[in-house]
């Protein structure tokens, strides 16, 4: 991992930088905790599919909820591992 003046370097896939506020990692949590993000399972809710149809675009084996983004993803392993 790379550091920046002691802050480590982490690079995100082109899909969480859609949905994450740089600089600003509050608001992006506020965003996940009132359903306010560009997760499958809510903007899919706007286009009228059915729930069980908005799969995952980056690794397409379950739903795209939180729950999934945050911990399940296979695709997301590796920045999963360089955060936690």
């Amino acid at each position: 991992m790379q550091f920046t003046n002691g802050i480590p370097i982490v690079r995100i896939p082109f899909h969480w930088s859609l949905f994450v506020s740089i600089g600003q990692p509050s608001k992006t949590f506020v965003k996940l905790r009132i359903s306010n993000h560009k997760l499958n399972i809510e903007s899919g809710r706007y286009d009228k599919i059915s729930s069980c149809d908005r799969i995952c675009p980056v690794c397409g084996l379950n739903i795209e909820n939180e729950i999934h983004f945050l911990l399940n993803c296979p695709k997301y392993s590796s920045v999963r591992d360089d955060l936690f």
